[in-house]
């Protein structure tokens, strides 16, 4: 619909000659867009950086292009975001589009004037030119623009004094002459209930008019007309609220090349409120939207094809939509780019250098978010090493930090927590944490906090401070459950529904140790319908360390050669993925449990990682062989060696406890600070801190991180035994009574291991702890407790001690009880201590061919000792009768079975048939 300016004015005379009616309420109306083939005839409109970079250099002379409608709209733009900053290049523009636009007139000058000055806040200057008295001048014969903008001044009484009466009238005059915004304006006024004098026109064809009048001529200025007519149904002041309607205007204008129009449209879908969304519409006009160069429309449907949304997955159009986003200055597309190479850095590893860049670029824009200095200052802690780096480092944390970024602040305690000497920097290293806690709800900070008080601060362990965090994180339900896999049920794991519900909200928020157990859970209850299945799996593989998880667990639970191999090809999955903890697992499980020739896999593996200054891989290419070594293994020293620098640039906690014993001494109070900065304050890290100063023989501080380690124990039995071994090795003689307790605790909670511990202190002479009728108390206990067939090495440990342990056993039980018992549980152990028993009492032939007896059936169960005690009896006729033959033919099996001691007669003798001058 094409309406000329003459036309208009005939219809509205005869519409105020009809019509009398006010309409208080928005006009339902039914303007639709006329039925025009696409085409580009619209000048996009830029995104504000392209229209800023091309006029900050503009030097007052030539325009960039010839198009006088582009230059007019990148000014208006420039005027409406920021008039002040481009003050003086808007005065040149005007001055030099009277040379360039010859319908740039005086007039147009002067209104140009006018509004820069109100954009500008200069409203005294403005009325001391008295340049709207000049607008107003002859206003009658000035255009309907003019005399729009005029009334306009008036109403509102800017550079004039207030005169409603004669604005009234001006604007009448304007929109009878066919200005579209006088119109609208007018009857937005009646709509409210106002009397216009002069006015007096139906709404319904005033705006029907207004609008065809805003349609006009097909021209490059057309669609900045249909904008407003889209926009006047999407807010429902005039007409009646409809984004249907304003959709559709939208897509008439994003149909004639406007692409900014394209996005709208998108937003209408993506929204989809008000109308049914169409996702062809929606990637057709985003696709427009993206290839006109809103940098808001490429990183939108960059996320489409980042995420597989409406349009097959596809990571590199992602990346490269991202990329053509990045236009200067913008943040939306840099921080779109930069988050999508952390996000993929597996899928493009080769693309670091940009990310930080993009990174960097945001540091520098005016207000920028905390999180760009975190990252950037984990960037340097990656390139350089968390030690090498720090200072670096740190100076960016400061600044995300300053600015509030939760992340940020837990990262700089952290660096602080090194600096032990310095009690301001602790210090201040829990208010920072406390603010994360406190400000921005962070619960990890909660978690550090306790590790703070209870292993980093100068006066650590806190215990108050440290329990009262740990007691705040687990308020909030986040902990992870306790779920041991040795010991529990994974198929019933989550029966009840507290544990189920715990579990599977853990699992949602990402935990990765939730998600593999909830995960196997499911795969192992064989009730669970494959959709669920495949959502769980499909939802893990989003989060790091899930995968390594989850073949942790599938290879502890694996029952065949096939389960343990599906297991193994998860954990190199996951190792590709960049999974190091998956990494260290895998080499771990080849170099223990797999054939010799996988142990170069396993170095492979290890190389790289030890090379990152993991302490875990050094650790464990420390304790298994290495092929390139023709000596076998390396020891200590040349690992020290081989990782010296690197440890010292970027170690962790685990690398830094294995080079203490070796580091220059100037360097070790530095690498103890390091240790306590960067250790997980949990059990194993508290023991290992105690074996590494022990071993520089600073054995105070070892019981004192022992004292902590004991802290962060609870009751698991085997934890408590460690305790107790690591008393005795670390600490010795002066921790006798710490040592004693732990052993006792994991004793009463079950631990078989324990009560061995206890029969050894109580049964050896040589320790302070020897007690007869301890040991006694012990074996007895041991006789109630265990299974028969368990009783062969309790039996074999009461053999070998002490006769006054033997004496204090035998006051209360007759010892042919237990041994008979366990002998006849069919044990060859117990048979063979049973024939031992037996043998050293026998009283008579009888007696001593019975013991030899029970010997000869635990040889030819295959136990070692037995054979070799039998091949004496045949020696020398001992219960049996004495056969050089039988001697040989158990000493060769003893010594095959691998008897050190057999093997060595058999070596002398050469298995001579006489060998009795041999076995003395």
């Amino acid at each position: 619909m094409f309406v000329s300016p003459h036309r208009l004015r005939s219809a509205l005379l005869a519409g105020a000659l009809s019509v009398g009616s006010v309409c208080a309420a928005p006009v339902e109306i039914d303007f639709r867009p006329p039925d025009i083939k696409p085409m580009d005839v619209c000048v996009s409109r830029p995104a504000d950086g392209v229209i800023f970079e091309r006029w900050k250099t503009w030097d007052g002379g030539a325009f960039f292009t010839d198009d006088i409608a582009v230059v007019k709209a990148d000014l208006s733009r420039l005027e409406m975001v920021d008039a002040p900053r481009w003050e003086e290049t808007l005065k040149a523009a005007y001055l030099r589009l009277r040379d360039e636009d010859p319908k740039y007139t005086e007039t147009h000058a002067l209104l140009d004037r006018i509004e820069l000055m109100i954009a500008t806040g200069r409203y005294g200057e403005l009325e001391r030119q008295r340049l709207v008295p000049e607008l107003l001048r002859d206003i009658e014969s000035k255009s309907p623009r003019f005399q729009n903008a005029a009334a306009e001044f008036l109403m509102d009484g800017v550079g004039v004094p207030r005169d409603p009466a004669r604005a009234s009238e001006i604007m009448v005059a304007s929109a009878y002459a066919g200005n579209a915004d006088a119109i609208l304006a007018l009857t937005a006024r009646v709509q409210r209930g106002e009397i216009v004098p002069g006015w007096d026109l139906d709404p319904e064809l005033a705006i029907t008019m207004a609008f065809g009048s805003l349609v006009g001529e097909l021209n490059s200025t057309i669609c900045d007309r249909i904008w407003r007519i889209a926009r006047e149904f999407k807010n429902g002041e005039i007409v009646a609220q409809s984004n249907a309607k304003a959709e559709r205007w939208y897509r008439f204008a994003a149909d004639l090349g406007d692409g900014a129009a394209a996005w709208k449209v998108v937003e209408f879908h993506l929204k989809s409120d008000g109308f049914e969304k169409d996702n062809d519409t929606l990637l057709h006009y985003l696709t427009q939207a993206s290839d006109h160069g809103l940098t808001y429309a490429m990183v939108e449907l960059g996320g489409l094809y980042e995420r597989g949304a409406i349009v097959p997955k596809d990571l590199e159009k992602a990346r490269s939509l991202y990329k053509a986003a990045l236009e200067p200055g913008q943040r939306q597309g840099l921080v779109r780019y930069a988050l999508f190479l952390e996000a993929h850095q597996k899928d493009f590893p080769g693309h670091e250098a940009e990310r930080l860049d993009a990174l960097r670029q945001l540091s520098e824009l005016d207000e920028p978010p905390g999180w760009v200095f975190t990252r950037l200052a984990t960037g340097v802690l990656k390139a350089k090493g968390q030690w090498a780096g720090e200072a670096d480092a740190r100076v960016l944390l400061e600044r995300a930090a300053e600015l509030g970024d939760t992340d940020g602040l837990s990262k700089l305690a952290e660096i602080l927590f090194h600096h032990q000497d310095n009690h301001a920097a602790t210090d201040r290293a829990l208010d920072l944490l406390t603010r994360a806690v406190t400000h921005h709800g962070s619960i990890s900070a909660m978690n550090d906090l306790s590790g703070a008080y209870m292993c980093r601060t100068p006066d650590a362990p806190r215990l108050d401070l440290a329990r009262h965090w740990k007691a705040t994180e687990a308020g909030t339900d986040s902990s992870g459950l306790d779920l041991s896999i040795n010991d529990t049920n994974i198929a019933t794991v989550g029966t009840s529904a507290l544990e189920e519900a715990v579990l599977q909200t853990q699992a949602l928020y990402g935990r990765p140790s939730s998600l593999a157990v909830y995960l196997t859970h499911l795969q192992t209850a064989g009730d669970v319908d494959p959709v669920t299945l495949e959502f769980w799996a499909r939802y893990s593989r989003n989060f790091d360390s899930a995968l390594s998880h989850l073949a942790r667990i599938s290879f502890e639970l694996a029952a065949t050669d096939n389960e343990r191999w599906s297991a193994l090809q998860l954990m190199r999955e996951a190792m590709k993925r960049g999974e190091a903890e998956s990494a260290i697992r895998l080499a771990e499980i080849l170099l223990r449990d797999t054939p010799d020739d996988t142990r170069e896999e396993a170095w492979d593996l290890l190389s790289p990682l030890a090379g990152q200054g993991s302490g875990d891989a050094i650790n464990l290419m420390l304790h298994y062989a290495n092929p390139e070594d023709s000596a076998g293994t390396m020891g200590e020293a040349e690992l020290f060696a081989r990782f010296a620098e690197v440890i010292d640039a970027r170690g962790d906690f685990q690398a830094l406890a294995f080079a203490l014993p070796r580091v220059d001494a100037s360097k070790r109070q530095d690498y103890i600070h390091r240790m306590k900065a960067s250790m997980t304050c949990d059990f194993k890290s508290a023991v290992r801190f105690s074996e590494a100063l022990s071993r520089i023989g600073r054995r105070d501080e070892a019981r004192h991180w022992l004292d902590t380690a004991s802290n962060l124990a609870d009751d698991t039995p085997w934890k408590l035994v460690k305790m107790g071994d690591s008393y005795r090795d670390s600490v010795g003689v002066a921790a006798s009574a710490e040592m004693m307790s732990n052993y006792i605790r994991a004793w009463e909670a079950g631990s078989s291991v324990a009560r061995y511990r206890l029969i050894d202190r109580y049964t050896t002479p040589a320790y302070a702890e020897y007690d007869p009728d301890a040991a006694a108390a012990m074996f007895l206990d041991a006789f109630a407790t265990l299974e028969d067939a368990r009783l062969a090495s309790v039996l074999g440990r009461l053999r070998g001690s002490t006769e006054a342990v033997q004496a204090a056993v035998s006051r209360h039980i007759d010892l042919i009880e237990p041994y008979g018992r366990a002998a006849a549980s069919g044990d060859v152990a117990a048979m063979r201590e049973y024939g031992y028993f037996l043998r050293d009492r026998a009283e008579g032939p009888e007696a001593m061919r019975i013991a030899v007896s029970w010997i000869e059936k635990a040889a030819q169960g295959g136990d070692p000792s037995a054979m070799f005690e039998l091949s004496r009896a045949y020696a020398f006729g001992i219960g049996v009768p004495a056969d050089a033959g039988d001697a040989a033919t158990w000493l060769r099996q003893a010594a095959v079975a691998g008897h050190g001691k057999a093997a060595e007669l058999a070596a002398q003798a050469n298995l001579l048939t006489d060998i009795h001058p041999v076995i003395q």
